[in-house]
């Protein structure tokens, strides 16, 4: 879901989105059983090279059933090779090590699952502190985590 902005372009991730609302409530992030994923929020406010934000003109239906046209935007990889990531592939288990590694994730079992917890507000501060340094931070090769 995305939230219509004054101009009314709808945006994805801005601060008034469900991602900015969650922003905005200190929101905790549990992961059951899966490795870090979709973490492109974190892409989005390092402004990172490899992705963009495009515009699209999308329909939506009303709760009468009818559809109006709006417009909206995308974030999605830019592409230079054809495939949808060319070279380089997302890898958020990286900075999911590094809270890891910093104590800033709580870690438990749930039957066979790895469990993780952690705030989204710990994730973006530390994307943006290493993007600043290595904006591939959130991309490249897959990193191993030592739980799960």
């Amino acid at each position: 879901m995305a939230v219509q902005s004054r101009s009314g372009v709808v945006r994805v991730f801005d601060l008034r989105s469900p991602f900015g609302v969650l922003l905005g409530l200190n929101t905790q992030i549990l992961l059951i059983g899966v490795t870090y994923t979709s973490l492109h929020i974190a892409e989005f406010f390092c402004d990172v090279p490899y992705r963009q934000t495009i515009s699209k003109r999308v329909g939506v239906r009303r709760p009468d059933g009818t559809v109006m046209e709006q417009s909206m935007t995308d974030y999605q990889p830019k592409s230079s090779g054809g495939s949808y990531y060319d070279s380089r592939g997302p890898d958020f288990n990286r900075p999911g090590a590094m809270l890891e590694r910093d104590g800033r994730i709580s870690q438990a079992y749930l039957g066979n699952a790895a469990v993780r917890r952690f705030t989204l507000q710990d994730l973006l501060d530390l994307a943006q502190i290493e993007a600043a340094k290595d904006f591939n931070v959130l991309a490249g090769t897959y990193t191993p985590l030592d739980f799960g």
